[in-house]
């Protein structure tokens, strides 16, 4: 019994590092993403304001 223990505690403690890990980097893509968004909205809006003032 020990022995099985032993055996799926690895396992486990690997599947929770990677579900972990995976979780991190959808949050980080998804931070990244929500950035890139943000970055062009206030290019656009830059954009917009110059040709308005031309």
């Amino acid at each position: 019994m020990l022995n099985l223990f032993n055996l799926l505690l690895p396992r486990t403690r690997l599947s929770l590092l990677w579900g972990y890990l995976r979780t991190m980097l959808l949050f980080a893509l998804c931070n990244k993403l929500y950035f890139m968004i943000q970055q062009c909205k206030f290019n656009y809006i830059i954009a917009i304001s110059f040709f308005q003032c031309l």
